[in-house]
């Protein structure tokens, strides 16, 4: 068992999205970043459905009260057990008495706590897990560890700095003013300290649309990026709602999430427009380097 000395900022429990349910207005969460949790998992030979522990800074202060196999990945908050730094993306052994805690941000802005046989707790489809002080977390059995297939460089090249963010084309994006087209592929973007798990507003030069009609919900994703009446934008994420009235003017590509979902509040960035094929060939290339399936 884990206990919990202090919870931090939002500290949450995440398990893979929830596929079936939009029909019904139930967003899918899940992790905002999806690679840090699935390759926490598979590092520890879970199952991809086991519960992460999903951080942001100040994080969580934990003591283990168990023998117990975990492994950090995400963001470098600067993890120390017992005092003694420890790495991402290696599996780390603690016992009972071991303190872990988070001196600092390093890197990245959402750290990913995987233990093996995943953190053992019933998870709602309706909301997240929170975590609170004091609260003591049970570590799920595992029978045999599955072996990881994918080595730690490739894991990390998908966080190499980058000073951009791929997207496609949203159904509204003819809606952009040519100035407005433009503005989208020129400006730097920065993320509004306001973000939460839904949505991430994005700091920019306003947008001008062509007109001001109104628009009917439609479907929306978690990389949805929505036009707002000020001009600006708003990127949807894990815990989006399933249908929205904003024009969606673009979408980010799923293999860029997870540098999204890392980017410090104020970090610059800029956006590089790709064609449906280009798109979907950077998705597969993406998928096979890491070896895992596509998600939904």
């Amino acid at each position: 068992m884990v206990e919990v000395i202090k919870k931090g900022v939002f500290t949450t429990l995440q398990t893979l999205p929830v596929s079936g349910w939009r029909s019904y207005g139930v967003s899918p969460r899940g992790p905002m970043d999806i690679v840090a949790h699935t390759m926490v998992n598979r590092l520890l030979g879970n199952d991809q459905q086991a519960s992460v522990m999903e951080m942001h800074f100040p994080a969580a202060k934990l003591h283990f009260t168990v023998p117990c196999q975990f492994a950090l990945g995400g963001g470098d908050f600067g993890a120390v057990l017992n005092e003694q730094p420890i790495p991402l993306w290696k599996i780390q052994g603690a016992l009972p008495g071991d303190l872990l805690r988070f001196t600092g941000i390093k890197k990245g802005f959402r750290v990913y706590l995987g233990v093996q046989g995943g953190f053992d707790v019933p998870l709602s489809r309706y909301g997240n897990y929170c975590v609170n002080d004091n609260e003591i977390i049970r570590v799920g059995s595992l029978l045999q560890a599955l072996p990881s297939r994918v080595a730690v460089a490739d894991i990390e090249a998908v966080y190499a700095p980058s000073h951009t963010i791929a997207c496609m084309a949203g159904p509204e994006y003819h809606w952009l003013t040519d100035a407005g087209r433009a503005l989208l592929e020129t400006t730097h973007f920065s993320v509004s300290p306001s973000g939460n798990r839904m949505g991430l507003p994005l700091q920019s030069a306003a947008m001008q649309r062509t007109h001001n009609g109104e628009l009917l919900s439609g479907a929306v994703a978690m990389g949805t990026v929505q036009l707002l009446p000020n001009g600006q934008c708003m990127v949807l994420m894990a815990d989006h709602n399933t249908t929205g009235g904003y024009p969606r003017i673009a979408s980010v590509l799923a293999s860029e999430l997870p540098k999204l979902a890392q980017l410090q509040p104020s970090q610059p960035f800029g956006s590089k427009m790709l064609s449906p094929t280009a798109a979907t060939e950077q998705y597969l290339r993406f998928v096979q380097q890491l070896n895992i399936q596509p998600w939904q």
